[in-house]
């Protein structure tokens, strides 16, 4: 796959934990090269999480963890990591893309980030990231920013 050209597949957390075992080594290995030091984090996936994994060939090069409010039509997006030694900021904007429309196949109207501080890289002004291509944001306080899809 050239540059730009990713594949993305969609996981619960016990198929990455009982069934994906390489999977779970490159998911390790994208959290390292942003410096994230909660590893074990992953451990926690549980079941009822969907993940969603950024494929360049056979290479985990970035995922998202999603936890979906059906009742209340909304997600809260846990984890939005990409490799920073593979990939720049437009290929994770490509991500993000698929990850909110997939959100919105699944009947969702707002998404929640509730991310790793080191998630967010240099980006200082959340909402104004999400102004900028469009969508309408709100702080709760609970979350790092919420936005209307």
């Amino acid at each position: 796959m050239g540059k730009g050209q990713f594949e993305f597949k969609y996981y619960n957390g016990k198929q990455i934990l009982e069934e994906e075992q390489e999977l779970l080594r490159q998911m390790y290995s994208v959290f390292k090269s942003r410096d994230c030091n909660k590893e074990g984090v992953l451990e926690y996936l549980g079941e009822d999480t969907t993940v969603c994994c950024m494929f360049d060939g056979d290479n985990c090069v970035g995922f998202s963890w999603l936890a979906f409010c059906n009742e209340e039509h909304l997600a809260e997006l846990c984890w939005f990591v990409t490799d920073k030694n593979k990939l720049s900021g437009l290929d994770a904007k490509i991500m993000l893309d698929e990850v909110l429309g997939y959100c919105k196949a699944q009947g969702v109207k707002s998404v929640k980030f509730n991310c790793f501080d080191k998630a967010w890289g240099r980006i200082k002004d959340r909402e104004k990231l999400f102004r900028k291509y469009g969508f309408d944001t709100s702080n709760d306080g609970m979350y790092d920013v919420s936005i209307d899809i």
